[in-house]
C-alpha cells in the first residue's frame, strides 16, 4: 500500500508541475511480534531454535520475491521507455495532422464562402419577394372583398328597388282586384234585383189571377143569396097567405082528416119556421165571412199595389243610378288601371332583363378576377416553391457547416485530449522512473524483522503477464468509438514493433464527445475500479478489433436526413406544408377537403339564379397510388346558390354530421391523406367538373 501510495503522490505532484522533477525515496520498516505460545514446552531453547528457522525461512522467501520483482520492475521500464519513443512519433503525426487540417479549413472557407454569401443574398431577395407577393396578395384580397361588397351593395339597391316596384305592383294588383270585386259585387246585385223584379212580376199575375178567381166566387155567392133571398121572399108570402087563410077559418071543423091535415099543415109550418130561421142565421154567417173575405182580399190587393209601386220606384233609382257618371269613371278607372298594369309590367320585364345583364356582366368580372386570382395562386405557389427549395438549400448548406464545425472541434478536443494524456504518460514515466531507482537503493531490513511484501500497483495487479517475445496489438486508445456525426478519421495502423499496451488505470482515454464542451477532468486512481484480467489467450481489447471505426463522413453523407441527421429528420416530421390547387369549369367548386373533420366541401360560387340538380353526379377521391374512393349523390339532390354542402365520411366528426346541409358517404369509412391527394367532381355525363389536389411539401 504504501509503494502504490508513494507512486499516486508522485502523479498528483508531476501533474500539478509537468515541469519539475522529485525524487523521493521511501524506506519502510516492518516489525515482527512474538506470538505466544499457550503450550509452552519445557525445553526453551528448543523453541527458539524452531522460531529462528522460521524467521530464517520466511526471510529467504522475502528476498526471493524481492528479486522477482525487481526483475518485473526494470521489465516495466524498459515497456516505459518504448512506449515514450512511441508517444514522440505520435506527437509527430499529430503536429503534421494539424498543419494539413488548418490548410483543408482555409480552403473550405475558400471554396464555399462566395457561394454561401450568394446563397444568403438569394434567399434575402427570396424572403423580400415572398412578402411582397404576400402583401400584393392581400391587396388583392382586400380589392376582390371590395368589389364583393360593392357588388352586394348593388344587388342590394336594385333588389330594394325591385322590391319598392314589387309593392307597388302588388297594391296596384289589389286595388285593382278590390274595384273589380266592387263591380262584380254591383253586377250581382243588379241581377239579385232583376230577379226580385221578375218574381214580383210572377207574383202580381199570380194574385191578379186569384183577385179574379175571388171575384167569381163572390159573384157567384151574391147571386145565390139574391136567389136567397127572392126565395125567403116567396116563402115569407106564402106564410103570410096561408097565415091569412087559417086566422080566416072562424069555426074549427071537427072532421079528423081535417084535423091531422092541419095538424101536419101546423108541424110543416114549424119545420118551415125553424128551417127559416136556420137559413137566415147562415145566410148571416156568410154574408160576415165573405165580408171578411172580401176585406182581407182588399188589403192584400192594396199591400201588393203599394209594394208594386216600390219596385217601380226602386227600379227607377237603379236605372237612373247605371245611367250615371259614377260609372262612366269607375269605368275609365278600369281601363287606366289596366294600361298602367301593363306599363309596370313591362318596366319589370325590363328591370329583369337588366338585372339578368348585370349579373351576367357580375359573373364575368368574378370569373375574371377568379382566373386573376388563381393565375396569382400558382405563381405565388411556384415562388413558394422556389423559396422552400432555397430554404431547404440553405438548411442543408448549414448543417453541412454546423457538421463541419463539430468536426474541427471535436478534431481539435481531440488533439488537445492527447497533448494531455502524452503529458500524463510523460509525468507517470517520469515517476515509475524515479521510483525504480528510490526502490533499488532501498536497503533491506535485518533478520529481526520481516517487512512484508509490498501489494503491486494498480497497474501492475491488472496486468500481471511474462514479458513475451510477440508483439502484442496496438495501444488501446479510446473505450468506445466516436459517434459518427463526430469521428475523425482513423490513425495508420501500427507497425508490428509497436510495444505493449498500457494498463487500464495509466493508458486509458475519456472516450471523445461531439459536443463543444470539454471533457470531464478523470477520476483519481483511488476511485477508479480495476478491470477484469485478460485471459492469456485473447489479446486485450481494443476499439479496432471490436467495431472498426467507419469512413470519414463526405458532404453526401452528411445531408442525408435519414442516416446521419436526427435533427433534420424531426424536422421533416413536424414541419410541412400543403400545397393546394383548385381547378373549375363551372359555378359549383371544391371549397377544400378538411383532412380534421373527414369531410369533402363543395360550394354553388353564384349569389342568383337556378337550382342545379347534382343528380348521379359523383365525387372521386383518390389518395397516391390506393384504390379511388367513389361518392355518389343522390338522384333528387339539387344545390341552391351560395349553399356550401359538406360530404362526410363514416368516421367523420359527429359535430358536423348534426349540422345542416350535410351528406353522409356511409360507403366510404375515411376520406383519408397522403403526399398526393386529388378530388374530382364529375357530372351525370361523366365530364369533369372540378378537381381540387392537395400535395404535401415538406419545409
Amino acid at each position: 500500500m504504501s509503494f502504490a501510495y508513494s507512486n499516486s503522490r508522485q502523479f498528483l505532484n508531476n501533474s500539478e508541475k509537468p515541469d519539475s522533477t522529485t525524487i523521493r525515496r521511501t524506506i519502510i520498516e516492518h516489525g515482527v511480534r512474538p506470538v505466544e505460545n499457550d503450550n509452552k514446552t519445557q525445553s526453551g531453547q528448543s523453541a527458539t531454535d524452531v522460531a529462528m528457522k522460521t524467521i530464517t525461512k520466511q526471510h529467504q522467501d522475502e528476498q526471493r520475491e524481492l528479486q522477482e520483482l525487481n526483475n518485473k520492475l526494470s521489465t516495466y521500464i524498459d515497456h516505459v521507455q518504448r512506449l515514450e519513443n512511441r508517444n514522440a512519433d505520435l506527437s509527430a503525426v499529430v503536429e503534421d495532422l494539424k498543419r494539413k487540417w488548418g490548410g483543408d479549413a482555409a480552403q473550405l472557407h475558400a471554396l464555399y464562402g462566395p457561394d454561401l454569401k450568394t446563397l444568403r443574398e438569394a434567399i434575402d431577395d427570396s424572403q423580400y419577394g415572398h412578402i411582397s407577393q404576400e402583401l400584393k396578395l392581400k391587396r388583392f384580397e382586400y380589392d376582390i372583398n371590395q368589389a364583393k361588397q360593392l357588388i352586394a351593395a348593388f344587388d342590394g339597391i336594385k333588389v330594394y328597388d325591385l322590391n319598392g316596384l314589387q309593392q307597388e305592383l302588388n297594391m296596384s294588383i289589389q286595388e285593382l282586384e278590390n274595384i273589380t270585386d266592387r263591380f262584380n259585387r254591383q253586377l250581382e246585385l243588379l241581377d239579385q234585383q232583376r230577379t226580385n223584379l221578375a218574381n214580383f212580376h210572377n207574383e202580381l199575375d199570380n194574385l191578379q189571377n186569384e183577385l179574379m178567381t175571388h171575384q167569381l166566387e163572390s159573384i157567384t155567392v151574391e147571386s145565390e143569396l139574391q136567389t136567397l133571398k127572392e126565395l125567403i121572399a116567396f116563402e115569407d108570402a106564402l106564410y103570410q097567405a096561408q097565415r091569412e087563410e087559417l086566422l080566416s077559418i072562424t069555426t074549427p071543423l071537427l072532421d079528423v082528416s081535417n084535423f091531422y091535415r092541419n095538424e101536419l099543415t101546423r108541424a110543416i109550418l114549424d119545420i118551415r119556421q125553424d128551417f127559416d130561421v136556420l137559413q137566415q142565421s147562415q145566410a148571416i154567417e156568410l154574408e160576415e165571412y165573405y165580408r171578411m173575405k172580401i176585406e182581407h182580399l182588399q188589403q192584400e190587393v192594396a199591400e201588393d199595389n203599394e209594394r208594386k209601386r216600390l219596385l217601380n220606384m226602386t227600379n227607377e233609382t237603379v236605372d237612373k243610378s247605371l245611367q250615371t257618371s259614377s260609372w262612366k269613371d269607375l269605368d275609365n278607372i278600369y281601363q287606366q288601371l289596366k294600361i298602367d298594369n301593363h306599363q309596370l309590367q313591362g318596366n319589370l320585364d325590363a328591370l329583369s332583363d337588366d338585372l339578368a345583364k348585370i349579373q351576367e356582366e357580375h359573373i364575368r368580372e368574378r370569373e375574371i378576377l377568379d382566373r386573376e386570382l388563381n393565375q396569382l395562386r400558382d405563381e405565388l405557389s411556384i415562388k413558394q416553391e422556389t423559396i422552400d427549395n432555397m430554404l431547404g438549400n440553405n438548411i442543408s448548406l448549414r448543417f453541412e457547416l454546423s457538421t463541419y464545425r463539430r468536426l474541427l472541434n471535436s478534431e481539435e478536443q481531440r488533439l488537445n485530449r492527447l497533448d494531455q494524456q502524452q503529458q500524463q504518460q510523460q509525468q507517470l514515466t517520469n515517476s515509475s522512473v524515479l521510483t525504480s531507482s528510490s526502490l533499488s537503493s532501498t536497503l533491506i531490513p535485518s533478520s529481526s524483522s520481516r517487512p512484508p511484501p509490498p501489494p503491486p500497483s494498480p497497474s501492475s495487479s491488472s496486468s500481471r503477464l511474462p514479458p513475451s517475445s510477440s508483439s502484442p496489438p496496438p495501444p488501446q486508445l479510446s473505450s468506445r468509438p466516436p459517434p459518427p456525426s463526430s469521428r475523425p478519421p482513423p490513425p495508420p495502423p501500427p507497425s508490428s514493433s509497436s510495444p505493449p499496451p498500457l494498463s487500464s488505470s495509466s493508458s486509458r482515454l475519456p472516450p471523445s464527445s461531439s459536443s463543444s464542451s470539454p471533457p470531464p477532468p478523470p477520476p483519481p486512481p483511488s476511485s477508479r475500479p480495476p478491470p477484469p484480467p485478460p485471459s492469456s489467450s485473447s489479446p486485450p481489447p481494443s476499439s479496432s478489433s471490436s467495431s472498426p471505426p467507419p469512413p470519414p463522413p463526405s458532404s453526401s453523407s452528411s445531408i442525408r436526413p435519414n442516416q446521419h441527421n436526427p435533427v433534420r429528420r424531426e424536422s421533416n416530421l413536424t414541419v410541412q406544408k400543403m400545397a393546394i390547387k383548385k381547378a373549375s369549369q363551372g359555378p359549383i367548386i371544391f371549397d377544400s377537403v378538411d383532412f380534421a373533420n373527414d369531410c369533402v366541401i363543395i360550394i354553388y360560387d353564384r349569389y342568383a339564379g337556378n337550382e342545379e340538380s347534382l343528380g348521379n353526379w359523383i365525387i372521386r377521391h383518390e389518395n397516391d397510388q390506393q384504390a379511388p374512393q367513389i361518392y355518389q349523390f343522390p338522384s333528387s339532390f339539387v344545390l341552391r346558390p351560395r349553399q356550401t354542402v359538406r360530404i362526410v365520411s363514416k368516421l367523420g366528426s359527429q359535430s358536423i354530421k348534426s349540422g345542416n346541409d350535410v351528406l353522409i358517404a356511409d360507403q366510404i369509412d375515411t376520406w383519408g391523406q397522403g403526399q398526393v391527394v386529388i378530388t374530382r367532381l364529375i357530372d351525370a355525363n361523366r365530364i369533369e367538373k372540378a378537381n381540387i389536389t392537395h400535395t404535401r411539401v415538406p419545409a
